[in-house]
């Protein structure tokens, strides 16, 4: 038979397991966050298309080094073109700007970053970008 403290002891040791597996659990999001954050941060002001075509495998490999499995992830990089969200001088207001933007998601967890680049890019450049998959969303004609 078992003592009477020990099945309380079992239990609190269980409740304290599944406690720190599932901060584990959690904290391992907010590490991808973190680092999908310093891959995007880390492009250059005017990433060449291999960088861009690259940045999929790079979040899926930052993915895999947290244990999140990649097919798991719900990602989304495309590149989208707006004026500078109001942080421009009044010169440039009118001017629109290419941004990198990523969406990862798993289950009820997101993550969204994204960064200006510099580049200009020009129709074949924007073809062969959403050929190897990433989006380009244009700004629409009659504005932003």
């Amino acid at each position: 038979m078992l003592k009477e403290g020990t099945l309380k002891k079992a239990a609190i040791g269980l409740v304290l397991v599944a406690g720190v597996a599932t901060g584990f659990w959690n904290a391992r999001w907010y590490a991808f966050m973190y680092w999908i954050g310093g891959t995007v941060e880390r492009l250059p002001n005017k990433p060449d298309q291999a960088r861009l075509l690259g940045l999929r495998g790079e979040i899926r490999d930052d993915a895999r080094r947290l244990w999140i499995e990649p097919d798991a992830l719900a990602l989304d990089i495309h590149l989208e073109q707006h004026s500078s969200n109001g942080f421009a001088t009044k010169e440039d207001m009118t001017e629109y700007y290419w941004f990198v933007v990523v969406h990862a998601a798993r289950g009820s967890k997101v993550a969204d970053w994204e960064r200006r680049i510099d580049n200009k890019l020009d129709e074949a450049e924007l073809a062969a970008l959403e050929a190897g998959g990433v989006g380009v969303h244009r700004r629409s004609r009659g504005g932003s």
